[in-house]
This record gives structure tokens, C-alpha cells and sequence, in this order.
């Protein structure tokens, strides 16, 4: 039996962070799936006022970038979608390898947190 998700997994009760694998190489297709998860944790969290820490994604990537994947390049994807305030990066600047990335929003900042 599993144990039921701490609250910070969970939206509306029954909605859960999501685990999603990128098998993509090409650096600036994640880099825009990496901004896209971004937004849609941003449109599921700050636009719903939850007013509380949520972990939206983790995102795993099964393949090694073909160029690193770089944090300015994400947030230009998000600037240019009219959203220029959003990201806080707290992980390396630049993604060499696969790895898993967790996209969460901190209720604090009111910001949505790569680490």
C-alpha cells in the first residue's frame, strides 16, 4: 500500500506532480520543453493563487544534450512569451547530461524554481 502524497504534490486533490521523460538531444528543443513545463507550472500554481510551495515536474532527461542546455536560453523562451519574471534558476547554469530537473513554484518568491 502506498502512502498518500504530502500536500505539496498535490493541486486540486487529485492532481499530482508529474513525472516526465524528455528523450529529445537537440539543445533547443529542451530548452523550450524545459520553458513549457515552466509556464504550465506557472499557470497551475501562481495564476490559481495556491499561495503554498508546489512541486509541478521532474523532468528527466534519458539522453545527453547535443549542446549544453543553457538557463539564459530558457528564460529567453519565456521572455518571448511575454512572461519576463517568472524563473528562479537554481541549478547549474548550463545542463551537460541527462539528469532529472524539478520545475516547482515557491509561494515566497512567487516564482517558478528550476532545480
Amino acid at each position: 500500500m502506498k502512502p498518500s502524497l504530502p500536500s505539496y504534490c498535490r493541486l486540486d486533490g487529485n492532481a499530482e506532480f508529474q513525472v516526465v521523460t524528455i528523450e529529445d538531444r537537440d539543445r533547443e528543443d529542451i530548452e523550450f520543453k524545459i520553458a513549457a513545463y515552466c509556464l504550465a507550472c506557472w499557470e497551475r500554481t501562481e495564476r490559481l493563487n495556491k499561495g503554498q510551495n508546489t512541486l509541478c515536474y521532474e523532468l528527466v532527461l534519458r539522453r545527453d544534450p547535443s549542446d549544453a542546455v543553457r538557463k539564459n536560453e530558457v528564460n529567453q523562451v519565456l521572455v518571448d512569451e511575454g512572461y519576463p519574471t517568472i524563473l528562479d534558476w537554481k541549478t547549474d547554469d548550463t545542463i551537460n547530461s541527462k539528469r532529472a530537473i524539478g520545475i516547482s513554484y515557491n509561494a515566497d518568491s512567487g516564482k517558478i524554481e528550476v532545480i
